[in-house]
This record gives C-alpha cells, sequence and structure tokens, in this order.
C-alpha cells in the first residue's frame, strides 16, 4: 500500500488522502517492518523473542480487536480466522525462542 496508495481506496472503501486513509497506508508500513523483523529472526536467533513478542502483539491485537468490534466483515473474519491458527505455530516459535535463545546480560 506504500507503493499503491490507491489501494486503500479498493480494500477498505477510505480515500488514501484522507486521515483514514493515511493510517491504513502507515499500518501497512508498520506490518511490513514486522515481516521484516520476522524475516530476521529466520535467520537470526538473537532476535527471534523480540519478532515473537511484536508478532504477539499483532496477531493477538487483530483477534481481540475482531472478536470486540460492533460489526464484522467477511474480509476481517477471514483475517481473524488466519490469525487464530497462526496461533498454533506462533506458540511453538515461543516456546523455541523463549527456551533457546541465548540470555544477554550486561559485563
Amino acid at each position: 500500500m506504500l507503493a499503491r496508495p490507491e489501494l486503500v481506496q479498493s480494500l477498505y472503501g477510505v480515500s488514501p488522502d484522507g486521515p483514514t486513509g493515511v493510517l491504513v497506508v502507515h499500518r501497512g508500513a508498520l506490518f511490513a517492518a514486522l515481516a521484516c523483523l520476522c524475516l530476521w529472526a529466520a535467520f537470526d536467533r538473537g532476535v527471534r523473542r523480540a519478532a515473537t513478542v511484536c508478532a504477539s502483539v499483532s496477531v493477538v491485537g487483530f483477534i481481540v480487536l475482531y472478536a470486540t468490534a460492533p460489526v464484522a466483515s467477511d474480509a476481517l473474519a477471514s483475517i481473524a480466522r488466519v490469525d487464530v491458527a497462526a496461533l498454533v505455530p506462533l506458540g511453538y516459535l515461543w516456546l523455541d525462542a523463549w527456551r533457546t535463545a541465548p540470555v544477554i546480560r550486561p559485563s
């Protein structure tokens, strides 16, 4: 969405130039940052704990928002189902990252 703000209009039905559109585009940038962090964690054990925390905030946060939203669309229901399914591998990653990652202590 950063490269093609017009997607905000087609996907979410809001103008990319209005305040809501700007927030949706910014949300896309934050999601891209999260994806980069997760990709980095796949190759560097030192960032896996941070990646599991950030991914969990994103996934669980959306599930809670969806569950408490007064109106839910089919598109949001699809995202919620994917996020609920993501809890299983995310739980495994939590166990792996927090059990085996080295603890860095100041010297």
